[in-house]
């Protein structure tokens, strides 16, 4: 299956292992086939590293968009999953960073738009 990895201030023996199995195809993004299982392993051992500010994997999957997404690291950035479609919440509050989004128990797609308009306006 198809991955992309994005790693934010990953470590070289991080990016040296990474490159065992996938490509590198700019500094941080990583590109390649791999099977679920390797991918898996792989994306426990980036969570897990400390040195890193924030990561993002994508993955081919059989739904509507074609792929999935899976972040860690980055409190600013979120992944919504909204009538089967993911979708990326990106706070500008400082608040957010420390207590969570105001998005996080979201249902419908007005109540987002709304808190959207209201990020956007501070």
């Amino acid at each position: 299956m198809m991955v992309v990895i994005v790693i934010e201030n990953a470590h070289a023996k991080l990016r040296g292992e990474l490159t065992k199995w996938l490509t590198e195809v700019i500094h941080g993004t990583f590109v390649g086939t791999i099977s679920a299982v390797v991918r898996n392993k792989i994306w426990e051992k980036i969570k897990i590293d400390e040195n890193k500010k924030g990561a993002i994997l994508l993955y081919s999957y059989n739904n509507e968009q074609g792929f999935c997404m899976e972040m860690c690291g980055c409190p600013r950035r979120k992944v919504y999953e909204l009538d089967g479609v993911q979708l990326v919440y990106v706070s500008n509050r400082e608040t957010n960073d420390k207590q969570g989004t105001d998005i996080d128990n979201v249902e419908n797609i007005d109540e987002i738009e709304r808190l959207l308009r209201e990020d956007e306006d501070t």
